[in-house]
């Protein structure tokens, strides 16, 4: 999906002077990139970390011989803090 609108982007034509601007790197990389893109790509990422919480909860069941449900808290936290860290990154962006 993404590299479709990567491949009909019009590239617009700036200076050196601009791309010292970060104001105008972002509203050039807004108008190259669609937010329909963002989102998906958004909803693409919540996706692989809550699978990385499951695959993260039995690992460290296993590894330390504890019960699930103390596994899944454990995996828990830096699986939030990494879900919210990459959910304000993206919206950021808009």
């Amino acid at each position: 999906m993404s590299a479709y609108y990567v491949s009909k982007a019009k590239i617009p034509k700036i200076s050196i002077a601009q791309l010292q601007n970060p104001n105008v790197i972002k509203t050039i990389m807004l108008s190259l990139i669609p937010k329909s893109l963002v989102y998906s790509n958004l909803i693409v990422n919540l996706a692989i970390t809550a699978w990385s919480l499951t695959i993260w909860t039995f690992a460290v069941k296993h590894a330390r011989e504890i019960e699930l449900e103390k596994a899944f808290v454990s995996a828990f936290i830096p699986t939030l803090l990494f879900g919210t860290y990459q959910t304000w990154n993206i919206l950021k962006i808009l």
